[in-house]
């Protein structure tokens, strides 16, 4: 048991910022200058909003990583506060974009922000990036391109009740799509925030933006039938040489990590797997990472029929004495069925 207590001591300890974090922008690392608009922040239009923009791959990491925060560039200082809000993210073939919102971002968008009837608030400082808090992380393929999608709806006031929040807009022409519903366009939309389709497509003033990103990431792969072998490929780019722990579990938690969320559950499965007692079934659980931050761990599903529909979900936390709590990076968690 002494893994296991060791791999929970370092979720206790957790309450550190992100190492490792990176940025990219789309398409200015400014937060102040330019041209600006009052989409999707502003209360011109109402207390509704959907909006969605696109990011080009061009202007995003080549290499699989996972965003874990966005802001944007206000030109005015103030308080936004609605009582739903979402932030959503998802993969698409082309930076172009749809009026039907279901095609831009797809039947299953990653949600990084939910709140809904309790209140949402963010404080917008003028030219500083202005983060939105995102709860949840999304995972980038390395060679999409990305739609975000921000929608609320106010207290049932006229505007939201918080002042008029102008952003800058990217300067990239023919790679800034947008498009939107809210109070006045498209005319007669009971219910923006829920609405399928949108105004008119534009292909410019979307607004600025920078992601944050973290470069440890696990991805799945193989035969997921009973008596298949599934790879769970490990990847860490910041930590090379470095040791690694992984874990399964047979649900999602989530366990909080100050905050952020590990998306394992401590059961039974977590025990086995983390403490090696199952090492037939789950190969590789602890060991190094190449030169490359990579290594690959593997599940050997046993060849019974009745474990067919089992759930499992994966994830891996990279190790660094030199590190807070001794702990580098964590990554995202993977699910596989088997079937």
């Amino acid at each position: 048991m002494k893994k296991l207590a060791l791999f929970m001591l370092f979720l206790v300890c957790f309450a550190l910022p992100l190492i490792g974090q990176n940025y990219v922008y789309h398409d200015n690392p400014s937060p102040s200058g330019g041209s600006a608009n009052t989409f999707p922040f502003g209360n011109a239009f109402g207390n509704n909003w959907r909006y969605h923009f696109s990011v080009p791959a061009l202007s995003l990491p080549t290499k699989p990583v996972r965003f874990v925060g966005m802001a944007f560039a206000p030109t005015a200082t103030g308080v936004f506060s609605v009582k739903d809000f979402q932030l959503r993210m998802g993969h698409s073939a082309s930076h172009m974009l749809s009026s039907v919102f279901a095609t831009n971002i797809g039947a299953s968008p990653t949600t990084l922000i939910d709140v809904q009837g309790t209140g949402y608030n963010f404080n917008a400082t003028v030219n500083q990036w202005t983060p939105l808090g995102v709860k949840n992380g999304f995972d980038y393929d390395g060679k999409s391109a990305l739609v975000i999608e921000v929608r609320y709806r106010g207290f049932g006031t006229l505007h939201q009740g918080s002042p008029s929040i102008r952003s800058y807009t990217s300067a990239m022409s023919s790679g800034s799509y947008r498009v939107w519903a809210n109070g006045s366009y498209p005319p007669a939309i009971v219910d923006p925030y829920s609405t399928p389709v949108g105004w008119n497509v534009y292909s410019s003033g979307a607004i600025r933006v920078r992601l944050t990103y973290v470069e440890t990431v696990i991805t799945l792969s193989g035969s997921t039938s009973p008596g298949g072998t599934v790879d769970l490929d490990l990847a860490s780019f910041p930590d090379p040489n470095r040791p690694y722990q992984a874990a399964s579990s047979l649900g999602t938690g989530p366990i909080p990590i100050d905050t952020r969320m590990l998306h394992l559950s401590v059961d039974d499965l977590l025990v086995i797997s983390v403490n090696g007692y199952l090492p037939s079934i789950f190969l590789n659980y602890t060991g190094k990472l190449d030169a490359g931050g990579k290594a690959k761990a593997q599940i050997k599903i046993p060849n019974d029929p009745v474990l067919k529909g089992v759930k499992i979900h994966s994830a891996f936390i990279t190790l660094d004495p030199a590190a807070p709590s001794g702990v580098s990076n964590i990554s995202n968690t993977v699910t596989l069925t088997i079937t």
